[in-house]
């Protein structure tokens, strides 16, 4: 059996589910083999995401230690160090990494980039999805789609505010007054026609006498012309901005009465929450993110649809009488007005209950590196673009859906480009395509990571040839790359390790693997496998910047461009 104890700070930490360190704690591990009189440490591997952790031989001979280190010293949110016993993986243990002030607001600001460029990014990847309505309220509904439906709604109304009354179905209607209760009779019209020689003075000036029966004049029961908004046209309105206010007010009172108190995934439920001294989990960057300037723009838009609420009701006399769908009723389908706002609101009623969002796309980013990774992707994607590739067509993630696609195919003169994000490479198989790109050593398939997973792979191709460009984000330093030989590693692993299958020659290939590159944020220089050779050399191995401040992705793109296929 194989113990494994976790030392934090120097001291000993209970392994749960999650563990909450901060990205200053130093860790280490210690492996032990308490039956097992042939264990080798040698057999033992230990990887902090894709880097390999240095191992100590200590005594006896079954028990080994990794090296104590700030293994997350640029790591943000969840990171997961696996264990290996030879080629077979036996355990692993997940941390929720917590940072500082400024880190945090570095993270929260590449998250925000992803957030406001989604839409365009998937624009460009023609793989944009919208809500759909379909008149029974089951889609669910994230606040943002909410709020910005709300906005629209309400824009449209206060832009037509100062000629409402003249866009406004209104019709003149006859109306009675209500009877007196002193009045039991009511005159009958004929009556006093047929015998308007019998009618006499009352008791006072304000009253006549019909057949000995007395009728005060004030009191008579009189019909009046009114021109009414009461209208079924303009109650739909009114129960639609009352719906509005309603489902604004408990998102607001959501986000001030629960976002304090971030909810975890149900394997997270009895963790404690960290201690905080000015520290800061990656929930709490989902909960500002999505929230943010939300508070404000619903205290704007209650203000607002108040004072509609009190034009309809109170001006223009609008009785409420519920939530009522809009209707296409002849008067409205002249009026491009109603047209237009009754498409918003059936918008609205197709929605379902509110969601914050946090539970949908956000908790999958689990950690500083995925977020760098779909960094990465948009900017890769922009670059592209901006570079004059099209887009012909695109794939949503499996597991990110339509926020994040998986594959982008370019086109962009003679040539094509595909692009992927997060593709398994696995072994050759009697399924293996023409041209696609294989793993040498990924052929067991009783292993768990049977594959390899290279962040992002663009290929160029035309019906005979292909060309292969892999590049792997590092949410890291150069230094930090440097000291754990990334390039290296890389090397060995999508180089090496890769080879693309020719089946017209019935042979395996390297020559169409032009680069393997890693993209990381930090550093004061770029690094290179093979820095003082005076010639190219394929496939380049090097690293380049990418981060809010520097971009070298037209290097990559110089890349694709130069590489012509025979």
């Amino acid at each position: 059996m194989i113990n494994i104890k976790l030392y934090v700070n120097n001291n000993q930490t209970q392994i749960t589910p999650v563990v909450n360190v901060s990205d200053t704690d130093l860790i280490e591990f210690e492996i032990d083999n308490t039956e097992n009189d042939e264990f080798f440490s040698s057999k033992i591997e230990v990887f902090l995401e894709d880097y390999t952790l240095p191992l100590m031989i200590s005594e006896p001979g079954n028990r080994t230690k990794t090296q104590a280190n700030n293994l997350f010293r640029e790591s943000f949110g969840y990171s997961t160090v696996r264990f290996f016993n030879g080629s077979r993986e036996f355990t692993s243990i997940t941390f929720n990494v917590f940072t500082n002030h400024d880190r945090f607001e570095e993270i929260k600001g590449m998250m925000s980039y992803l957030l406001k460029y989604n839409e365009h990014i998937l624009d460009v990847c023609l793989s944009r999805t919208k809500y759909k309505s379909n008149n029974e309220g089951a889609f669910e509904a994230s606040f943002e789609s909410i709020i910005t439906l709300a906005e629209k709604i309400t824009e449209t109304l206060l832009i037509n505010s100062g000629i409402l009354k003249g866009v406004l179905r209104h019709r003149l209607q006859i109306i009675k007054e209500e009877v007196n209760n002193q009045n039991y009779y009511n005159i009958n019209p004929h009556d006093i026609i047929d015998n308007i020689d019998k009618l006499q003075q009352g008791y006072s000036q304000n009253s006549i006498n019909l057949f000995g029966k007395i009728y005060s004049l004030e009191n008579i029961k009189r019909e009046n012309y009114v021109d009414t908004y009461d209208l079924e046209e303009n109650r739909i309105l009114l129960g639609g901005l009352i719906s509005i206010r309603e489902t604004l007010t408990d998102i607001s009172n959501t986000i001030n009465n629960r976002i304090k108190s971030l909810n975890y995934d149900k394997e997270y439920e009895k963790i404690k929450p960290f201690p905080r001294h000015k520290i800061y989990s990656i929930e709490d960057m989902y909960a500002q993110i999505t929230t943010d300037g939300m508070e404000k723009r619903i205290d704007n838009l209650v203000t607002d649809i108040d004072r509609l609420i009190l034009l309809f009701t109170k001006k223009l006399q609008v009785k409420f009488k519920g939530f009522i769908p809009p209707k296409a009723t002849p008067f409205a389908r002249k009026s491009s007005f109603y047209l237009n706002i009754y498409k918003k609101m059936s918008e609205w009623y197709s929605l379902a209950s509110p969601n914050i969002g946090v539970d949908q796309n956000l908790t999958k980013i689990r950690s500083t590196s995925k977020i760098y990774e779909l960094f990465s992707l948009y900017k890769i994607i922009e670059a592209l673009h901006a570079d004059g590739w099209r887009a012909r067509s695109s794939e949503n993630h499996s597991f990110f859906k339509d926020f994040i696609p998986t594959k982008v195919s370019f086109y962009k003169e003679d040539s094509d480009l595909d692009v992927y994000y997060d593709r398994k490479v696995t072994g050759y198989t009697h399924e293996t395509r023409h041209n696609e790109l294989i793993a040498l050593n990924k052929n067991d398939s009783s292993l768990r990571y049977n594959y390899y997973n290279p962040d992002f792979i663009i290929t160029k191709y035309n019906e005979q040839n292909v060309s292969f460009f892999i590049l792997d984000s590092k949410y890291s330093s150069s230094y930090t790359l440097q000291q754990y030989n990334v390039l290296d590693e890389l090397y060995k692993k999508y180089f090496s390790n890769f080879a693309v299958y020719n089946a017209v020659d019935g042979i395996l290939e390297k020559h169409p693997i032009k680069s393997v590159i890693a993209i990381h944020p930090f550093g004061r220089k770029t690094l290179e496998k093979w820095p003082n050779l005076p010639l190219k050399i394929t496939p380049d191995v090097s690293t380049i910047f990418l981060s809010k401040e520097k971009n070298d992705l037209s290097r990559v793109i110089d890349l694709i461009n130069q590489t012509h296929l025979e």
